[in-house]
C-alpha cells in the first residue's frame, strides 16, 4: 500500500485513515517515532500495564515507567489539564 502526503509548514502531517485503521491508531493514542536506515517507523505504545481495579499506589506505577514513559504521561497529563481548563497553546508565544 502505497499512500502520499505532504509534509506541512509546520512539519506536521496526517497519517492516512487506511493505515491507522489497519494498525488500530485512534485519538490519544501515543506513537514512538525511530529511525531505521532511511526510514522513520511508527509504533503505538503502552505507558504500562496498569490495570483499574490494582492495588498498587500511584507511587507504586510511577515508580515502574521508564524516563519515556514518564514523559509520555506528563505531555498526555499536560494536554488534557489544558484542554480542560481551555488552555490554549504550550509553550509558544
Amino acid at each position: 500500500m502505497n499512500l502520499y502526503r505532504i509534509l506541512g509548514q509546520e512539519g506536521r502531517i496526517t497519517i492516512p485513515w487506511p493505515i491507522r485503521e489497519k494498525l488500530g491508531f485512534s485519538y490519544n493514542d501515543i506513537l514512538s517515532f525511530t529511525v531505521e536506515g532511511g526510514s522513520v517507523v511508527i509504533r503505538k505504545e503502552r505507558l504500562c500495564d496498569y490495570r483499574v481495579g490494582r492495588q498498587d499506589s500511584l507511587d507504586s506505577l510511577l515508580d515502574r515507567l521508564s524516563p519515556e514513559q514518564e514523559q509520555a504521561l506528563a505531555t498526555t497529563l499536560a494536554r488534557r489539564i489544558l484542554k480542560r481548563n481551555g488552555g490554549g497553546r504550550c509553550g509558544r508565544s
